[in-house]
């Protein structure tokens, strides 16, 4: 497909200008041109919808790059100022001490009696803690509906697909994800249906590449926010024909 390759390459394009911004990030003055123009080039690659992993990783090493940069340029050109130390003068001849005059103890005065009745101390005011405001309350989390939503969508960015699954069919029809007919997630599981039967040689095929494949396909920002640990395919009925940990590449 020449647009899903136009996109990779970008995304690759995006991933390599910031691997290079980031290296060379401690240089001044060449790092902050680097870094600004890898996370433009990661920029243009989030806008195509290139590969969102691909293109994030390039930002975020291009930011990097960008502020180790600044650091450097900004001390090299300021520079630090060391701290005069303040001389202290010493006398050359000792300063003489006047004798001491002879005192007179004065006579102790009889000290003014006490009021029997303590004042009272005054006392602080107390002060009111506000109540917490309904915006305090903390926000319940995603529901499996609302992250099986996610996932489809997250899931048809990958594979290059607009609406539905089977147009990857059209493209080869021994694609796993053209078989895709449902997506859901119940805790921290993803299933994934194929519309195959397991019993046959096929149909298991297709359901262990699947799930081998969309174990790694998931980004690690997805499987993080959705709470994602298991991968199971299944067939149109149900059955369970593989499943995988997750473990994403990037």
């Amino acid at each position: 497909m020449p647009v899903a390759n136009s996109l990779k390459g970008l995304g690759i394009a995006a991933l390599v200008a910031g691997i290079v911004a980031f290296l060379l990030g401690l240089v001044p003055v060449l790092g902050i041109l680097l870094g600004l123009g890898a996370a433009a080039v990661a920029g243009f690659a989030l806008l195509k919808r290139a590969q969102k992993g691909l293109a994030v990783t390039g930002l975020v090493l291009a930011g990097l790059a960008t502020i180790a940069s600044i650091s450097t340029t900004s001390s090299l050109f300021t520079g630090v100022r060391p701290v005069a130390s303040e001389s202290v003068s010493v006398p050359d001849k000792p300063v003489e001490t006047p004798a001491a005059k002879p005192t007179t103890t004065p006579e102790p005065k009889e000290s003014p009696r006490v009021s029997e009745e303590p004042e009272e101390a005054e006392k602080p005011e107390k002060t009111q803690t506000p109540e917490p405001t309904k915006e305090a309350e903390i926000q319940p989390g995603l529901t499996d509906d609302e992250k099986s939503a996610m996932l489809d969508e997250d899931l048809k960015f990958a594979l290059f697909v607009e609406s539905s699954y089977q147009e990857l069919l059209a493209v080869d029809s021994s694609l796993w994800g053209g078989y895709l007919v449902g997506v859901r997630v119940e805790g921290s599981d993803a299933y994934f249906t194929l519309q195959v039967d397991r019993s046959t040689p096929e149909g298991k095929d297709l359901g262990q590449r699947a799930a081998q494949a969309l174990s790694t396909l998931l980004t690690q920002e997805t499987v993080d926010e959705l709470g994602i640990s298991w991968v199971i395919v299944e067939d149109g009925a149900g059955v369970v024909i593989d499943q995988k940990m997750s473990s994403p590449l990037i």
